[in-house]
C-alpha cells in the first residue's frame, strides 16, 4: 500500500500501483552534491545500496531481517525526501512509457491480455489488475 503521510499534497499517480507490484527497475539516482544511492526494483520490493551520503534515518521499519528474512508488511514508512521523489519519477517516466506504445501494440497487448484471463485471473497478476481496477473505479 503507498500511502502520503506528508503534511503536504503529494500527487500519487495511479500507475504506483503496478510500479511497485510487478515492475522491475534499476540505477543510479544522485542530487549531485550531497547523496548518491543505487537502487534496484523488483516485484514488491525496492532495494536502496547508499554510494555516498545517504542516511537511512527517514526509513522507518523498511529493513529485511538478515537472520530469519522476515520483513514488516505495511509498517514501513520512508520520510527521506530524495527516495520519495524518486519513486514518484519513476512511476510517472512509466506512465509516460506507456502512453508512447502505438495503438496496435496497445490491441494486442490487451487482447493477448483478455485471450489468457482465465489463466492469470487467480494469479498475481491477476489479484494486481483486479485491485488497481478498483482503485481507479473502473470495476
Amino acid at each position: 500500500m503507498v500511502e502520503n503521510k506528508s503534511a503536504s499534497k503529494i500527487d500519487i499517480p495511479d500507475g504506483i500501483i503496478h510500479y511497485m507490484a510487478r515492475y522491475i527497475d534499476a540505477g543510479v539516482t544522485d542530487n549531485c552534491m550531497d547523496c548518491c544511492i543505487a537502487f534496484i526494483k523488483l516485484p514488491r520490493f525496492f532495494f536502496l545500496i547508499p554510494i555516498f551520503g545517504f542516511s537511512d534515518d527517514e526509513m522507518i521499519n523498511t529493513e529485511i531481517s538478515i537472520v530469519d528474512g522476515t520483513y514488516r508488511s505495511n509498517s514501513a514508512v520512508i520520510k527521506d525526501t530524495t527516495i520519495r521523489y524518486l519513486l514518484l519519477d519513476r512511476v510517472k517516466q512509466y506512465q509516460e512509457a506507456k502512453v508512447q506504445i502505438s495503438p496496435n501494440q496497445r490491441k494486442m497487448m490487451i487482447d493477448s491480455s483478455l485471450s489468457k484471463w482465465n489463466d492469470i485471473k487467480d494469479k498475481d497478476l491477476g489479484i494486481i489488475l483486479e485491485y488497481q481496477n478498483k482503485k481507479s473505479g473502473n470495476s
